[in-house]
C-alpha cells in the first residue's frame, strides 16, 4: 500500500530557518543546514536524529518509509563556529491513504432499473473514517446534489428526494473519504438509468343495473426483482373510433372508476395503466361488450339517472337533412339554382316502446316531465346528446311510449 505525507501542526514554512550573524553580513563561504528529526511518543517514541547538510542549501528530503507522528526542527549555521537557535518544530504524519470502492454498483456502467436505488461501498484504513460525502453529478461532471453522510454507514439510497433522475440518462455518484490521518480519497461510480416497468395491472368490469360499468384495477403479479411497485393507475375507454376517456386519472389499487355511457351490444376496449415512481408505465387492455335488449336513457350531472326500454316490433327511425344554399345565376341556362353546403346537420330520431307495466309507464312519464337533455344510447352501439320530445297513448291495453330525440353536440358528463 502507498504512503502519503500530510503536515499536522506547526507552519511548513517553519522548516526553513536565517543563517546566523555572519551569514547576515554577507560571509557565505561555508553555510551549513542541521536539521533534528524526531518519531512517535510514548513507548513508540525514537530518539532525535540530527542531519547535517553542508553548503547554502535550505532545504531537506524528509524520511517517510516508516508511518507514525513526526516532530522536525531545523538551525543553521553560517562562519561563526556557533550554530543558530533551533526553530519551533513542525510536525507531520506518514500514513497509507484510505481506500474505497463501491459494491453496488459493482462496475461502471451498471444499469439501474429503478430509483431509489441504495449504493454501498467499502472503506479500509487503519487509523479510522472521521467524514464521508458523497455526490452525485451528470456525466459531463456537473453537481446534481451532495451531502455528508455518517461516517460509520457504508450504504445510501439516491432517489428522487435528492434528484429527479430521468430515463435513459447516464450519471456518475462520487464518494470521498477522509480518514483519521487527514488523509482522503475520492472513488467514483458511472451508471446508467432504464427503468423497468412495474407488473400489469389486472382490471374487473361490472356491467350494473343502469347499463354503466363499474371498474377496479390492481396491481398485477411482478415478473422479476427488478420489477418496481406501482404509484398509481389510471383507467380509460377506447372506442372503436379511437377516440379515449379517461375515466380515473390517479387511482390506488382497488380504487374503482364508473363509465356511466358505455356504447351497447358493440366492442370496445377498457385501457388500465400502471405507473411507476420514476414515471414508466405498463398497460392491460380488456375488449368489453355491454349486452342489451334495451334502449338507454340518461340523464343527471353524472348520467347517474336513467330509464331502460324496449322497442316495439317497428323499432326506430332516424331523418338527417344538411344544411345548404341555394342560389339562382343569371348564366342563361335552365334556370335551376345551384347549392352550396353550409357544414350544417339535422338529425333527428324517432321511437317507440312498449311500457310493460304501472312502475315503468311511472318512470317513463319523469323522463317526459323532464325539460332537461338526455344521453341516448340505442341498439347497435350508437351513443347522442339529445333533447326530447316524448309521448305515451294507451293501445290494445298497453302503455306505448314514443320519443323523439333531436341530436345535440355531444359533451360528456360530469364524471365522465
Amino acid at each position: 500500500m502507498p504512503a502519503a505525507r500530510t503536515v499536522h501542526q506547526g507552519r511548513q514554512g517553519g522548516l526553513r530557518h536565517r543563517f546566523d550573524r555572519d551569514a547576515r553580513m554577507g560571509a557565505q563561504p561555508s553555510g551549513r543546514l542541521g536539521a533534528d528529526l524526531s518519531r512517535g511518543a510514548g513507548h513508540d517514541a525514537t530518539g532525535p536524529t540530527t542531519t547535517t547538510v553542508d553548503g547554502p542549501g535550505a532545504s531537506l528530503k524528509l524520511p517517510t518509509g516508516t508511518k507514525g507522528l513526526y516532530s522536525v526542527r531545523v538551525r543553521t549555521k553560517g562562519l561563526d563556529e556557533d550554530w543558530g537557535a533551533w526553530s519551533s518544530a513542525a510536525a507531520y504524519t506518514v500514513a497509507d491513504a484510505p481506500q474505497a470502492f463501491f459494491t453496488d454498483p459493482a462496475a461502471d456502467g451498471a444499469t439501474l432499473r429503478a430509483v431509489p436505488h441504495t449504493f454501498t461501498w467499502k472503506v479500509a484504513d487503519e487509523t479510522g473514517v472521521i467524514r464521508q460525502y458523497l455526490s452525485l453529478c451528470d456525466i459531463r461532471g456537473n453537481l446534481l446534489w451532495s451531502g455528508t453522510v455518517d461516517k460509520d454507514v457504508r450504504s445510501f439510497g439516491l432517489g428522487y428526494a435528492q434528484h429527479a433522475f430521468v430515463n435513459f440518462t447516464p450519471y456518475r455518484v462520487m464518494l470521498t473519504v477522509t480518514a483519521g490521518s487527514s488523509l482522503s480519497v475520492t472513488v467514483s461510480r458511472t451508471f446508467q438509468t432504464n427503468w423497468a416497468p412495474p407488473a400489469k395491472p389486472s382490471l374487473n368490469i361490472f356491467v350494473d343495473e343502469r347499463l354503466g360499468c363499474q371498474l377496479s384495477v390492481f396491481p398485477g403479479k411482478a415478473d422479476s426483482d427488478d420489477t418496481p411497485e406501482t404509484s398509481h393507475f389510471t383507467v380509460s375507454r377506447v372506442l372503436p373510433d379511437g377516440s379515449t376517456l379517461q375515466l380515473g386519472p390517479h387511482l390506488a389499487a382497488g380504487e374503482g372508476a364508473s363509465d356511466p355511457l358505455p356504447p351497447l351490444n358493440s366492442e370496445f376496449e377498457y385501457v388500465a395503466v400502471a405507473y411507476a415512481a420514476t414515471g414508466v408505465s405498463t398497460a392491460t387492455r380488456v375488449k368489453t361488450t355491454v349486452a342489451s335488449r334495451e334502449v338507454a336513457l340518461n340523464w343527471g350531472a353524472g348520467a347517474e339517472r336513467s330509464w331502460l326500454g324496449r322497442y316495439l316490433k317497428k323499432g326506430s327511425s332516424r331523418k338527417v337533412t344538411h344544411g345548404y344554399k341555394m342560389l339562382h345565376f343569371a348564366d342563361g341556362g335552365e334556370g335551376l339554382p345551384v347549392s352550396y353546403g353550409i357544414n350544417e346537420r339535422d338529425v333527428k330520431d324517432s321511437m317507440d316502446f312498449l311500457l310493460l307495466d304501472e312502475e315503468d309507464y311511472k318512470s317513463f312519464l319523469e323522463v317526459m316531465n323532464m325539460a332537461g337533455r338526455f344521453w341516448v344510447r340505442d341498439l347497435y352501439g350508437e351513443r347522442f346528446r339529445a333533447r326530447l320530445n316524448c309521448s305515451v297513448k294507451r293501445s290494445d291495453g298497453a302503455w306505448v311510449a314514443s320519443c323523439d330525440p333531436t341530436w345535440e353536440t355531444w359533451e360528456e358528463p360530469a364524471n365522465g
